[in-house]
């Protein structure tokens, strides 16, 4: 997984406003994800195989989520970028600063 991306894309669900809403217990297994593994592929850059029913598949382009590195700097967690462009800063403010903050706007 690369670690390129600098900005939250539009429908990035760690958004306060926009962004795509995720089901509560889908929030509770990606922010444990992310906070844990520091995995979270920013969905426009998996591949997708099949009708939906087949889990992604990992493929060379795919990077991690912005908002997700975003989020995790917020808990203390940073991602090895060495050498790649800083997160951008402005995006800070728009991405949720808690799981709490998250849940409150699930479906």
């Amino acid at each position: 997984m690369k670690y390129e991306m600098v900005r939250p894309c539009d429908q990035c669900p760690f958004l306060r406003k926009g962004g795509v809403r995720l089901r509560r217990m889908r929030i509770v297994n990606i922010v444990w994800a992310v906070l844990n593994w520091c995995d979270f592929s920013c969905h426009k850059t998996v591949e997708y195989d099949g009708d939906g029913d087949v889990p992604p598949v990992r493929g060379p382009n795919e990077q991690m989520c912005a908002g997700a590195m975003i989020f995790a700097e917020k808990h203390g967690c940073h991602m090895d970028r060495h050498g790649l462009k800083p997160l951008d800063r402005a995006s800070f403010r728009r991405v949720f600063g808690s799981i709490r903050e998250m849940l409150r706007v699930a479906l």
